[in-house]
C-alpha cells in the first residue's frame, strides 16, 4: 500500500471492522441531526417564500429514471454497510479493474486508492452517505431545480466511480462483455443522472430522445459485435476439468458466500452452461445487435418488443450469470442489467408516447402546494445527508498520515498517524491508578503484553528494555505496556513478569490493567483483536507499539518486530525502531 510500507490489509481486519462500525453508529446520531436540521430550515424559508408555480405533470419516462436509480443508490448505499467495504472495496473491487488498464488511468486511480486506504473508514462511511442521500434526493425531489441538481449530483459521483472505482467500467479487463457487465453498471448512472438534469420538457421532445436513443443503440451494437467475436470465448460450452467462459464466471458466483438456493442456481448454470454456451451466447447477441439497431433507427412497432426482449434477457443474465450483483461480501451494486434496462424502458417509452408527456393527474390546488411543500422540505433533508457524505469525501486526500485502524492492519511496517490518542485510566503493577493524561510533557511508548505468555512478549519486553538504555534512560519517556490477557489481570501476574523480565531496570516502566470491560474498551480504542485460546488461560493477541507526543497526539505505529533479524521491510528490531521513533518526537 503506497505511502505506508506496502503492508498486507486484511478485508475483514477486525480492527478495521470494530473502527468501521463504530463511525458508521455515531456518524448516523449526526446525520439525523443534519437531516432534521435542513429540514426545519427549508419549512423555515417555504413560510416566508412561496413556491414557483407548479411545472407540467412529469413525464413517465422522466419518473421511471427518477424512481428507479433513485430506489438503486438506496441499496447502493446500503450495501456499502457491508464490513468488508473499507478495505475490500478498493483492494478487490478497484484494483483488478485498472491491472491492465493505460498507465495514466492506472495512476490516476491508484492515487484514489492510497488516499482510501490511509483512512479506510473514512472512506467507507462517506459513501454510505452520499449513496443514501443521493437516493432519497432523487425520490423526493420531482419538480423544477432542485430535482435537476439531484439528476446532476448523481451524474457526477457516478462518473467519478466510473472513473476511479471502475476504471471505465471494467474495459480493460478480459473479457470484456456485456455478461460481465462492460461498460459498467455506473455507465447507466452517468447518461440517466444527465437525462434527470435537463430541463423535463426535454424528455417530451422527440428530436432530443431520438438522438438519446441512437447514442444507446450504438452502444448496444458494440456491446453485440463484441460479444460475437469468435475469439470472446462464449461460443464454446468447455468440459468439466476445462470450462468455457460462462461456466467459470458461474462457478466463481457459486463460491460466493450467499444463500444455499442461489448458490444452487449457480452451480446449476455452470454445468447446463457446458451444453449451451453457444445457444446461449446467440440469443445474447442477437438481442444486444436487434434492440441496438431498433434504438438507433426508431422503429415505432419494435420499440416495445425490444424493451421486453431486453429485460427479458437481462433478468436472467442478473440472475443466472451475476448472481444478483450483490453477494461476496464486496458487491457494491446489483451489476448493470438492472439500471440498463432501466434505460431502455425509459427511452423506448418516451418514444412511443403519443403525446409526448404522459404524467400525474394535477391534484388540486391546496393538497399540491401542501405536498410540494412538504415535498421540499424532505428533499432538503437528505441533501443535507449528501452533503454530509460529500465533504467527508472531499477531505479523504487532504487528511494526513493514516488512521489507527490502517496502520494496524497494514501490516509490521511503520506509519505516520495523526489525532489525538484515545485516553484510557487503569492499574499499574503497584497498585495506583493511572491515565494517559499522567505521561503529559513525556514521549510515550505504549505497547500490549500478555503477562503470561512465554514466546513473543518476554522478547518484545527485552528489546523495550533495550531501548530504554539506548535513550538514556531518559525521564523524558514513558514505556507503557497495557495487559492483553483477559484471564490473568491481577497486579501480582503483573509484578510476576517484571521481576522475570526485570523491567524494574526501565525508569518510567508502567504495565497496566484493569477489569475485563476497561481492558476491552482499550483494545477497541487502539484496534487490538484479542482471542481467547482456551488451555491454560492462552490469548492470541495483536502486537502494535504506538508513540504518542508529549501533547498526548498520535505520531507513529508499527506492529512488533522481534530480534536483530527481523523479517520486517525495514530490516529493523523493536529496539532500533522504538529508538528511532522517540527520536524524531522529540
Amino acid at each position: 500500500m503506497t505511502g505506508m510500507g506496502g503492508g498486507t490489509l486484511g478485508a475483514r481486519n477486525a480492527q478495521v471492522t470494530t473502527h468501521f462500525l463504530s463511525m458508521l453508529r455515531w456518524q448516523l446520531i449526526v446525520v439525523i441531526l443534519i437531516a432534521v436540521g435542513a429540514a426545519v430550515l427549508a419549512a423555515l424559508w417555504l413560510r416566508r417564500h412561496p413556491l414557483p408555480a407548479g411545472e407540467a405533470p412529469e413525464p413517465v419516462a422522466r419518473r421511471i429514471l427518477r424512481v428507479g436509480f433513485g430506489v438503486l443508490w438506496l441499496v447502493d448505499g446500503l450495501l456499502q454497510v457491508q464490513p468488508s467495504m473499507p478495505i475490500g472495496l478498493p483492494t478487490q473491487v478497484v484494483q483488478p479493474t485498472v491491472a491492465t488498464a493505460p498507465s495514466a488511468l492506472s495512476h490516476l486511480v491508484t492515487l484514489g486508492i492510497d488516499a482510501w486506504l490511509r483512512h479506510p473508514t473514512v472512506g467507507a462511511v462517506a459513501t454510505i452517505w452520499i449513496q443514501i442521500g443521493l437516493g432519497a434526493w432523487l425520490l423526493l425531489a420531482r419538480e423544477g431545480w432542485l430535482s435537476r441538481a439531484a439528476g446532476w449530483a448523481s451524474a457526477g459521483w457516478a462518473l467519478a466511480i466510473w472513473v476511479l472505482g471502475a476504471g471505465l467500467g471494467g474495459l480493460f479487463v478480459s473479457p470484456v462483455t456485456w455478461l460481465f457487465g462492460a461498460p459498467g453498471a455506473t455507465f447507466y448512472y452517468v447518461f440517466a443522472g444527465v437525462l434527470l438534469g435537463l430541463p423535463a420538457a426535454w424528455i417530451a421532445r422527440k428530436d432530443v430522445v431520438t438522438w438519446l436513443a441512437r447514442a444507446v443503440g450504438l452502444v448496444f451494437v458494440w456491446l453485440g459485435v463484441v460479444q460475437a467475436l469468435p475469439g470472446s470465448g462464449f461460443w464454446s460450452g468447455g468440459t468439466a476439468k476445462d470450462p468455457g467462459a460462462l461456466a467459470s464466471m458461474a462457478q466463481q458466483m457459486a463460491q460466493l458466500s450467499q444463500p444455499r438456493i442461489t448458490a444452487s442456481t449457480e452451480r446449476w448454470f455452470a454445468t447446463a452452461s457446458l451444453h449451451v454456451s453457444p445457444v446461449f451466447n446467440a440469443v445474447v447477441v442477437a438481442v444486444l445487435l436487434g434492440v441496438g439497431v431498433t434504438l438507433i433507427v426508431g422503429w415505432p412497432r419494435l420499440l416495445r418488443p425490444a424493451a421486453w426482449a431486453y429485460g427479458l434477457l437481462a433478468l436472467v443474465t442478473w440472475v443466472v450469470v451475476q448472481d444478483f450483483g450483490v453477494f461476496g461480501g464486496v458487491g457494491t451494486d446489483v451489476n448493470s442489467m438492472i439500471p440498463s434496462s432501466l434505460l431502455v424502458i425509459a427511452i423506448c417509452v418516451a418514444l412511443t408516447s403519443k403525446v409526448g408527456i404522459e404524467g400525474d393527474e394535477p391534484a388540486s390546488p391546496a393538497t399540491d402546494e401542501t405536498t410540494r411543500r412538504t415535498r421540499v422540505a424532505m428533499a432538503s433533508a437528505s441533501i443535507g445527508v449528501f452533503a454530509f457524505g460529500s465533504i467527508g469525501m472531499l477531505i479523504l486526500p487532504l487528511i494526513p498520515g493514516a488512521s489507527i485502524d490502517a496502520a494496524l492492519a497494514a501490516g509490521s511496517d511503520v506509519a505516520s498517524l495523526q489525532g489525538r490518542a484515545p485516553n484510557f485510566s487503569l492499574t499499574d503493577q503497584a497498585g495506583q491508578r493511572v491515565s494517559l493524561a499522567s505521561f503529559r510533557g513525556s514521549t510515550v511508548v505504549l505497547s500490549f503484553i500478555d503477562p503470561v505468555c512465554t514466546s513473543d512478549c518476554p522478547i518484545e519486553a527485552q528489546e523495550l528494555k533495550a531501548a530504554s538504555a539506548q535513550l538514556g534512560g531518559s525521564s523524558k519517556v514513558a514505556f507503557v505496556a497495557i495487559n492483553s490477557n483477559p484471564t490473568y489481570r491481577s497486579t501480582a501476574s503483573l509484578q510476576a513478569f517484571d521481576a522475570q523480565e526485570r523491567m524494574g531496570q526501565v525508569p518510567n516502566w508502567r504495565f497496566l490493567t484493569g477489569s475485563s470491560s476497561e481492558l476491552r474498551r482499550v483494545w477497541d480504542a487502539y484496534g487490538v483483536v484479542v482471542t481467547s485460546l482456551g488451555a491454560g488461560g492462552m490469548v492470541s493477541h495483536a502486537e502494535p507499539i504506538f508513540i504518542i507526543r508529549p501533547n498526548g497526539q498520535l505520531a507513529a505505529t508499527w506492529a512488533a518486530s522481534l530480534g536483530e533479524q527481523s523479517t520486517s521491510v525495514l530490516g529493523r528490531s523493536t529496539t532500533a525502531l522504538v529508538v528511532s521513533q522517540v527520536r524524531a518526537t522529540s
